[in-house]
């Protein structure tokens, strides 16, 4: 269907119209794909001059001079304003080529090898992994190691050669096959650190101790280390720096920025409850819950005192909440991610043994702990939670009246009333010191636990030298692999436990992602399309890669599709199919997309479909990124087979982003 429009979708959404706008080109290079112009198309195809070595007499019923018949173009372009429900064809496997199935699914699994004394293990081979899903073990299709070494330097240019505008980025969707005889060897990939600051929740004396140490290592980083800075606010995530080697442009951004007011007193409010720096409740019953009592209240004495309502409050659930949306926006940024989450035990810290009152609401957080880990998962991101708390000296300052937490005058007078003064509530604990002691020994709760163990990171607990921690942090991501593999059964719908295995390895420790949801696939080609929009992983069925070339005021996106994997039908002596490509703007809260897209029609002649299998199909196309877009997704489907590709690019790299 031809037809132009612009339409914002929402997850899972029904609508998936697209089309192309006044300022967005598109274009097939015909050099690059081995086609002629039609000027030139329709010349090749003119019947040859009279009089020539292959003539023909002229048919009586044709009349001398007339126009030659018109050329069928090898390839259409059109807007694509939808998908169809079901593919036009499903080829069937030829002899000797792999096929992929419709319903594959790989699943990539992220490894970090340590020693004995806990450090990272460099330079492992696929040999040296054994997977396992539910048990049984999977053959290895997929194997990188990532590394923290920079990219090579351009070489100096020779006198008289022009200066060349900025490098292309490219992005890929699949890595090579390890298996296939005749694959390339995996190229070695950067990869990046992220600080995602929890500005909510780390009262400023940590936020101020914690800041220092950051730009401590920072300034101490290797000079080709990728990090990011990241802000979670109690509504969000903001970007204050992505992604890059520029650590003085990331040292300046730190130095300038702020918590927001709000997020400070919600910080400051957390730290007075939880630690007890108060003077006063207002009820005899209150004192169960302070000093260091952790005494259950009678249901018809709730405690009345405003900073006892909150107590037992799980903040955890509502980061895990954003974490998701953190995983939606590194999922663009190719390669393996560390996101190094850090806050204060008021987030990580289990209080339920501290609720009060007939305050006994579930506050569980598994389900959200769940969700997060496996959009980190999908996202090749591993996550390591870092408290930066402080512990406590148990010193009383000047703004701490008593020693106690102690009841007020009034409801001291009220609870004498009729009983004397042996009617007065006494305090025979230790107090706050008590109450300290008992957060000091809060460990960090189960559900934060696995999220940390179940994406390949692991929990950091308080320490006096945050700067080294990071500092190791980043040397275990430099250290990871990734290995990925084809589920050798149907999908069911369930959560499938992975184990890695290092064979003849012996003293090493591997941490890794610990399972995935292998769920079925929609049961209609639109259905398809809808989830590929918004799934954090790419589709891969149809292998695509993507090269960007930032201009002014826009990118030039320049896509190659594996011709090998497309299910083209040889009809009338020319190989046909259709290709619809979305151009899809993605923001970061999974919300809103814009879609565009054109269909490629193939009428492929055999000697251009010969040239087009090992090169691929070539698509151009000028994009103008709008407000708001975190990322453009590349989706390819093929409407013969069903089968989709996709490739995600982060707006930075286009010349945008937040």
């Amino acid at each position: 269907m031809a037809a132009e429009s612009s339409t914002a979708v929402a997850p899972h959404a029904a609508s998936s119209t697209a089309g192309s706008t006044p300022e967005t080109k598109a274009s097939v290079p015909m050099a690059a794909a081995g086609l002629q112009p039609p000027e030139a198309q329709i010349a090749a195809n003119a019947p040859p001059a009279s009089g020539g070595a292959f003539a023909e007499p002229i048919a009586s019923a044709t009349a001398v001079g007339a126009p030659a018949p018109a050329a069928i173009p090898e390839v259409t372009m059109s807007a694509a304003s939808s998908v169809p429900d079901q593919p036009a064809a499903a080829p069937e496997p030829q002899e000797g080529k792999a096929t992929l199935k419709l319903t594959t699914r790989l699943v990539d699994v992220g490894v970090m090898v340590s020693d004995k004394k806990g450090h990272p293990v460099k330079d492992l081979k696929q040999d040296d992994f054994e997977v396992y899903d539910n048990g049984r073990k999977q053959q290895i299709r997929f194997f990188n190691e990532f590394t923290g070494e920079a990219p090579l330097a351009p070489a100096p240019r020779s006198a008289g050669t022009p200066e060349a505008g900025p490098p292309e980025q490219s992005f890929y969707n699949r890595m090579p096959d390890a298996v296939a005889p005749d694959s390339a060897p995996p190229a070695q990939e950067s990869t990046s650190t992220v600080l995602l600051i929890d500005e909510s929740h780390i009262g400023w004396a940590d936020m101020s101790n914690a800041r220092r140490q950051m730009l401590k290592f920072m300034a101490g980083a290797a000079s080709g280390e990728r990090i990011g800075l990241y802000a979670m606010t109690t509504l969000g995530f903001k970007v204050l720096a992505e992604v890059t080697t520029d650590h003085a442009a990331l040292i300046a951004r730190l130095q300038k920025w702020m918590p927001t007011a709000q997020a400070m007193q919600a910080a400051q409010d957390e730290e007075t409850r939880n630690r007890q720096q108060f003077n006063e409740v207002h009820n005899v019953a209150d004192l169960n819950s302070v000093n260091g009592n952790l005494k259950d209240v009678p249901d018809g004495a709730t405690p009345v005192d405003p900073q006892l309502l909150t107590m037992g409050d799980n903040p955890g659930r509502a980061s895990l909440i954003i974490l998701g949306g953190v995983a939606r926006h590194l999922s663009a940024i190719p390669g393996h991610k560390t996101l190094v989450w850090i806050s204060s035990d008021n987030v990580f810290a289990d209080w339920q043994d501290q609720q009060v009152g007939i305050d006994k609401s579930p506050k569980q957080v598994e389900s959200f702990a769940l969700r997060a880990q496996e959009a980190m998962n999908d996202a090749h991101v591993a996550v390591y939670p870092f408290d930066v708390s402080q512990l406590e000296g148990a010193a009383i300052t000047a703004d701490i009246q008593h020693r106690n937490v102690e009841l007020t005058q009034a409801a001291q007078d009220a609870a004498a009333l009729g009983k004397g003064s042996a009617g007065v509530p006494r305090n025979a604990t230790d107090g706050r010191i008590t109450a300290e002691m008992h957060q000091d020994v809060h460990s960090t709760q189960g559900p934060i636990r696995d999220v940390a163990a179940a994406t390949g990171g692991r929990i950091v607990a308080r320490s006096s030298d945050l700067a080294k921690e990071l500092a190791d942090i980043v040397a275990e991501g430099n250290s990871s692999y990734t290995i990925g593999f084809y589920p050798d059964t149907v999908a069911d719908n369930k959560y499938h436990n992975i184990t890695v295995k290092l064979s003849g390895k012996h003293g090493l420790t591997a941490r890794y992602r610990t399972g995935y949801l292998y769920a079925k696939e929609p049961t209609t080609l639109r259905e398809r399309f809808q989830q590929a929009v918004w799934l954090p992983m790419d589709a891969n069925e149809v292998a695509v890669t993507a090269a960007v070339d930032k201009m002014t005021s826009s990118a030039s996106v320049k896509i190659n599709v594996a011709t090998a994997d497309l299910g083209m039908e040889q009809r009338a002596g020319r190989w046909m199919d259709k290709l619809d490509i979305f151009f899809i703007q993605r923001d970061d809260a999974g919300i809103h997309a814009q879609v565009e897209g054109q269909t490629l029609g193939l009428r492929l002649k055999p000697s251009t479909y010969q040239n087009l299998l090992p090169t691929g199909v070539p698509f151009e196309r000028e994009v103008q990124l709008k407000p708001g877009t975190a990322s453009l997704r590349v989706l390819v489907v093929d409407e013969n087979s069903g089968r989709m590709g996709s490739v995600t690019i982060p707006a930075q790299a286009l010349g945008g982003g937040q």
